[in-house]
């Protein structure tokens, strides 16, 4: 695995795999650790007083915990503790001072009230130690002008050494750790949120680990990854599996009492409640990585004491309680289906869907219903299908798509409602699910708002402004007709215009596609040909 760590000075690809056990004696295990927890107090607490806590430095006396001699470097590393102020200092050189030095004397004693004993003896010329950032924040670490430039002169008889010689190149190594280690332990709790699902599935589901990560990961994290994009992907899949579910299953229920079901099925309090029902609560990341609260490994003074909770299916640990909104769980329960969709298919994300107790079913149920049984008679089916460039085995469904609500006749007892009930939703599927796969890169923000531009009434009006079709629409609306005439045909852009059209043009289209996906069995790669011919001058990224 390559983890990339933004850095004042650029990218650092890490790159993260296992390669073995080793054994260690007690000693060395506890000289191990001994070194890690000092290294790691120095970077992140600057203070004597956290190695006082721990018991990792005598202040009687002058200790030496790690040695390592370089001789490609002539510059001597230390690092010091000045009992002056209890920061901790690299030492970069010994730089002898023999200017003012009575003025300095002044100044201890002013300042600090010490007298200084060896007056002759060499000051230290020394700079802050590095300073631990949230390398995983995707704005990059804040650079700071003190930490780099900055030196500071320093008796050596106020000093203590801590660790030395020790290479810079160690020290700064080292500060990248906590965010590795944090990155390494939140794929860790994504993978074993995966195998939860993949526990309880009957077949085997490849969908990685990193794909989970992302997927539980929220804005808030500030990371170079977030569960957006999936979560918009998710999301579609969601509605439109829901609504072809509703359409097959209530036949003759209208489109408003079919919208109310779905909104129940898939809101967001009902998904929340699914998710948390899972346990999938405890597994979000919805907080950015902060060095100063990192427990270090082996630590004494640990504030986070985990505790033991009982999921459905597992034992876990956990360290701390949030709080979080409904909504933010909703949102990864999309983001996971939009995982589940992406790497292993509609069936895929199916499973885990009904995993989290939401039972689709794509079984292809007749579409029954008492309508025309010769249309031709009301419709011109064979230039509506060379339009559409679908042959339909059941042209009635036309007549139902391309029914206003003012033309209601005994042979023809529905409008279009229900049919752009499931067309509004496969379009939306269709759409969200072509922009991830061609643009994989575009940032979540970007991608959403081309889908706006590519699913929205005003691309769906226009495109049935160009080919005519509203020519072929059923109605009785003397003020609807007027309106349409009205309409424009200049070519625009989803989102600067400026002009309305009558939204039964853009009900139109979605109908349309609703009564593609019936007519062929409820195959949705036969939907999506036909809408890209019919939309492509109106949304340019399907070219």
């Amino acid at each position: 695995m390559n983890l990339k760590l933004d850095t004042n000075k650029g990218k650092l690809v890490t790159c993260i795999r296992h390669i073995g056990g080793i054994e260690l004696s007690h000693q060395q295990v506890t000289l191990c650790q001994k070194f890690q927890l000092t290294l790691f107090r120095v970077l992140l607490d600057h203070k004597l007083e956290r190695l006082r806590e721990e018991n990792l430095i005598n202040i009687q006396e002058w200790r030496i915990l790690w040695c390592s001699v370089t001789f490609s470097s002539l510059v001597l590393v230390a690092i010091l503790i000045s009992q002056l102020t209890g920061n901790v200092f690299l030492l970069a050189l010994i730089w002898r001072i023999f200017l003012q030095l009575s003025a300095k004397k002044e100044y201890y004693k002013k300042k600090f009230g010490i007298k200084l004993q060896y007056e002759q003896e060499a000051f230290f010329k020394a700079k802050r130690i590095f300073t631990v950032q949230n390398f995983l924040k995707k704005s990059g670490p804040s650079t700071s002008k003190e930490n780099s430039n900055t030196t500071y002169e320093l008796p050596p008889e106020v000093c203590q050494v801590v660790m030395s010689p020790v290479s810079v190149s160690t020290f700064y190594s080292f500060s990248f750790l906590p965010s590795i280690m944090h990155w390494i332990e939140s794929f860790l709790v994504a993978s074993d949120l995966r195998s939860f699902h993949a526990d309880d599935s009957e077949k085997s589901i490849a969908v990685s680990s990193s794909r989970f990560l992302e997927a539980i990961t929220t804005k808030k994290c500030q990371e170079n990854y977030d569960l957006e994009s999936l979560e918009t992907l998710g999301d579609s899949f969601l509605k439109y599996a829901a609504s072809q579910q509703l359409f097959c299953s209530y036949q003759n229920h209208h489109e408003g009492i079919l919208s109310i079901k779905r909104s129940k099925l898939i809101s967001n309090a009902s998904l929340c409640e699914l998710g948390h029902k899972r346990g999938i609560t405890g597994f979000i990341r919805n907080e950015p990585f902060e060095p100063k609260t990192w427990s270090v490994p082996g630590s004494n003074c640990n504030p986070h004491i985990s505790k033991k909770e009982l999921l459905p299916s597992k034992i876990v640990y956990c360290r701390v309680s949030t709080t979080m909104k409904s909504k933010r769980v909703a949102d990864v329960v999309e983001a996971l289906i939009g995982a589940y969709l992406l790497e292993g298919g509609e069936l895929a994300a199916l499973s885990f869907m009904s995993w989290l107790g939401i039972t689709i079913n794509f079984v292809n149920i007749p579409y029954m219903r008492n309508f025309a049984k010769t249309p031709v008679s009301h419709i011109n089916v064979k230039q509506l299908e060379s339009i559409l460039n679908h042959s339909f085995r059941d042209a009635s469904l036309l007549v139902e798509a391309l029914t206003h609500g003012s033309y209601m006749l005994p042979e023809i007892p529905r409008c279009y409602q229900r049919l752009g009930f499931l067309g509004d939703a496969v379009l939306d599927y269709l759409i969200s699910f072509h922009l991830y796969k061609k643009f994989p890169n575009m940032s979540p923000g970007l991608l959403s708002e081309l889908r706006s531009a590519s699913v929205n009434n005003d691309c769906f009006a226009r495109s049935a402004m160009k080919m005519q079709r509203y020519k072929h629409v059923l109605h009785c609306s003397p003020e609807l007709q007027s309106h349409i005439e009205d309409s424009p045909t200049a070519p625009t852009f989803g989102w600067d215009s400026k002009t309305t059209f009558p939204k039964v043009l853009s009900d139109v289209i979605e109908s349309l596609a609703g009564a593609i996906l019936v007519d062929s069995g409820y195959d949705i790669n036969v939907v999506f040909p036909t809408m890209k011919r019919l939309m492509l001058k109106y949304i340019s990224h399907w070219k």
